[in-house]
Protein backbone atom coordinates (compact mmCIF):
# COMPACT_ATOMS: atom_id res chain seq x y z
CA UNK A 1 0.00 0.00 0.00
CA UNK A 2 3.15 2.08 -0.14
CA UNK A 3 1.69 3.64 -3.71
CA UNK A 4 -1.65 4.46 -1.83
CA UNK A 5 0.27 6.77 0.76
CA UNK A 6 0.43 9.88 -1.01
CA UNK A 7 -2.80 10.29 -1.11
CA UNK A 8 -3.11 10.54 2.92
CA UNK A 9 -0.48 13.36 3.01
CA UNK A 10 -2.24 16.47 3.67
CA UNK A 11 -0.11 18.45 2.03
CA UNK A 12 -0.48 16.52 -1.13
CA UNK A 13 -3.84 16.24 -1.05
CA UNK A 14 -4.13 19.75 -0.20
CA UNK A 15 -1.75 20.89 -3.32
CA UNK A 16 -3.87 18.70 -5.51
CA UNK A 17 -7.46 19.72 -4.29
CA UNK A 18 -6.02 23.00 -5.46
CA UNK A 19 -4.78 22.40 -9.15
CA UNK A 20 -7.93 20.62 -9.66
CA UNK A 21 -10.14 23.25 -8.78
CA UNK A 22 -8.63 26.35 -8.40
CA UNK A 23 -5.87 26.86 -11.27
CA UNK A 24 -7.13 27.58 -14.56
CA UNK A 25 -5.77 28.89 -17.63
CA UNK A 26 -6.42 29.63 -21.45
CA UNK A 27 -4.04 28.13 -23.19
CA UNK A 28 -0.39 26.93 -22.73
CA UNK A 29 1.32 30.50 -22.12
CA UNK A 30 -1.33 31.79 -19.83
CA UNK A 31 -0.71 28.19 -17.76
CA UNK A 32 3.24 29.03 -18.35
CA UNK A 33 2.90 32.59 -17.00
CA UNK A 34 0.93 31.48 -14.21
CA UNK A 35 1.95 28.44 -12.78
CA UNK A 36 5.53 27.72 -14.42
CA UNK A 37 9.08 27.85 -13.18
CA UNK A 38 9.60 31.52 -12.23
CA UNK A 39 7.21 30.57 -9.30
CA UNK A 40 8.72 27.73 -7.78
CA UNK A 41 6.26 26.87 -5.15
CA UNK A 42 3.64 26.42 -7.73
CA UNK A 43 5.54 24.89 -10.56
CA UNK A 44 6.85 22.37 -7.80
CA UNK A 45 3.40 21.18 -6.95
CA UNK A 46 2.78 20.11 -10.85
CA UNK A 47 6.38 18.73 -11.11
CA UNK A 48 5.82 16.48 -7.94
CA UNK A 49 2.25 15.15 -9.05
CA UNK A 50 3.42 14.43 -12.62
CA UNK A 51 6.08 12.49 -11.52
CA UNK A 52 3.86 10.61 -9.17
CA UNK A 53 1.36 9.23 -11.49
CA UNK A 54 4.36 9.23 -14.13
CA UNK A 55 5.90 6.61 -11.70
CA UNK A 56 2.81 4.74 -11.03
CA UNK A 57 2.24 4.52 -15.26
CA UNK A 58 5.88 2.68 -15.23
CA UNK A 59 4.75 0.43 -12.63
CA UNK A 60 1.66 -0.63 -14.79
CA UNK A 61 3.93 -0.52 -17.78
CA UNK A 62 6.05 -2.81 -16.78
CA UNK A 63 3.38 -5.03 -14.80
CA UNK A 64 4.59 -5.01 -11.41
CA UNK A 65 1.17 -3.18 -10.66
CA UNK A 66 -2.08 -3.95 -12.59
CA UNK A 67 -4.17 -1.38 -13.69
CA UNK A 68 -7.10 -2.21 -12.21
CA UNK A 69 -5.66 -2.48 -8.61
CA UNK A 70 -5.16 1.55 -9.23
CA UNK A 71 -8.22 1.66 -10.77
CA UNK A 72 -9.87 0.75 -7.48
CA UNK A 73 -7.56 2.90 -5.19
CA UNK A 74 -8.38 6.31 -7.13
CA UNK A 75 -9.02 6.01 -11.41
CA UNK A 76 -10.86 9.76 -10.68
CA UNK A 77 -7.93 11.10 -9.98
CA UNK A 78 -5.98 9.67 -12.55
CA UNK A 79 -8.32 10.69 -14.95
CA UNK A 80 -8.87 14.09 -13.78
CA UNK A 81 -5.24 15.15 -13.45
CA UNK A 82 -4.58 14.07 -17.15
CA UNK A 83 -7.91 15.74 -18.41
CA UNK A 84 -6.90 18.86 -17.09
CA UNK A 85 -3.31 19.02 -17.73
CA UNK A 86 -3.80 16.68 -20.98
CA UNK A 87 -3.92 20.10 -23.32
CA UNK A 88 -0.49 21.91 -21.35
CA UNK A 89 1.45 18.45 -22.18
CA UNK A 90 0.63 17.98 -25.78
CA UNK A 91 1.65 21.89 -26.20
CA UNK A 92 5.09 21.40 -23.92
CA UNK A 93 6.03 18.03 -25.60
CA UNK A 94 6.03 20.53 -28.91
CA UNK A 95 7.33 23.58 -28.00
CA UNK A 96 10.51 21.52 -26.22
CA UNK A 97 10.75 19.07 -28.77
CA UNK A 98 10.09 16.26 -25.65
CA UNK A 99 7.79 13.58 -26.94
CA UNK A 100 8.55 11.29 -24.33
CA UNK A 101 7.20 14.21 -21.63
CA UNK A 102 4.10 12.49 -19.55
CA UNK A 103 3.69 9.48 -21.57
CA UNK A 104 3.38 7.08 -18.73
CA UNK A 105 0.61 9.87 -16.89
CA UNK A 106 -0.97 9.55 -20.46
CA UNK A 107 -0.33 5.57 -20.21
CA UNK A 108 -1.61 5.40 -17.11
CA UNK A 109 -4.58 7.51 -18.00
CA UNK A 110 -5.36 5.33 -21.08
CA UNK A 111 -5.29 2.34 -18.98
CA UNK A 112 -7.44 3.00 -16.26
CA UNK A 113 -10.08 4.85 -18.09
CA UNK A 114 -10.74 1.78 -19.74
CA UNK A 115 -11.49 -0.10 -16.93
CA UNK A 116 -13.46 2.82 -15.44
CA UNK A 117 -15.29 2.95 -18.49
CA UNK A 118 -15.77 -1.00 -18.57
CA UNK A 119 -17.39 -0.27 -15.31
CA UNK A 120 -18.99 2.57 -15.51
CA UNK A 121 -20.72 2.86 -19.04
CA UNK A 122 -21.67 6.58 -17.89
CA UNK A 123 -18.15 7.85 -18.35
CA UNK A 124 -18.09 7.21 -22.38
CA UNK A 125 -20.19 10.82 -22.73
Amino acid sequence: MPIYSKFHDKEFVKDFTNMMVHWDWDDFDDFWEKYGPEDPETYSIIISTMDYFEGVGVLVKRNLIEASFIDDLYSGLVMMFWEKMEGFVREYRLRRNYPQFAEYVEYLYNEVKAIAVQQHPELKT
